[in-house]
């Protein structure tokens, strides 16, 4: 739904797309990115004892990472990777609410960064992750090379853009 409502949001986006392979790859990249699909990941159980930001953690503790602003820890959880980095985070995405595929562009290792946030970390990421990844190219690149995705229009003929509202979050 993300990539329906960027895309009606920016019809360039859409022309840029197919007329580049590269420009689909960035653009899925980026719906990913700016509304994930999983707002919360995978909880994990504490293997060993950990300290994170000052806060003791005891072996065993559930630990639910918050996809939509998070610090991509490696296996040594007293380092972190600068490379992975928080989806929403102003600093690294300037504008981070903006749909902008562009961002990405000869960057292939910070649409890495993103996906392996997205689909999950180490021996508990989605094992469908490339199925998932090449069906949804797939849709994307039929849908950007057949359709072209509009607003619906009011009685005057006006173009009734919907409010780009955060989609994905947990049920309570």
């Amino acid at each position: 739904m993300s990539f329906f409502l960027a895309m009606m949001l920016d019809p360039s986006i859409q022309a840029k797309g197919r007329k580049e392979i590269d420009t689909v790859i960035g653009i899925m990249t980026e719906v990913l990115r700016w509304i994930p699909p999983p707002p919360l990941g995978v909880s994990h159980a504490l293997s060993q004892d950990d300290v994170y930001e000052g806060m003791y953690l005891p072996k065993g503790s559930t630990v639910i990472p918050n996809v939509w602003y998070i610090l991509y820890f490696l296996d040594n959880a007293n380092r972190h990777d600068e490379s992975r980095h928080m989806l929403h985070d102003p600093e690294i995405y300037p504008n981070p609410m903006d749909f902008n595929p562009e961002r990405y562009q000869g960057l292939d290792t910070e649409m890495e960064a993103v996906k392996d946030i997205v689909f999950g970390f180490g021996r508990r990421a989605c094992p469908g992750r490339e199925f998932s990844e090449g069906t949804v190219f797939a849709i994307v690149a039929t849908v950007l090379a057949t359709c072209e995705i509009l607003p619906t229009m009011d009685a005057s003929g006006n173009a009734v853009l919907p409010e780009p509202t955060h989609l994905s979050r947990p049920v309570t």
